[in-house]
């Protein structure tokens, strides 16, 4: 269980950095927007606090 959840939580780690990446190759640089659609990571925040 618990490495199939380490290995979710790198692969979607890894689109998230894809994603930044191109996303500044394009010249797009508004990050905010990027943080609001991947819905995933609030949790995790939410649940730090």
């Amino acid at each position: 269980m618990a490495k199939k959840f380490i290995a979710k939580m790198l692969v979607a780690v890894l689109l998230f950095s894809t994603v930044l990446s191109v996303r500044a190759y394009a010249g797009e640089n508004d990050i905010p927007r990027v943080f609001q659609r991947s819905s995933i990571i609030e949790p995790f925040e939410r649940g730090d606090n």
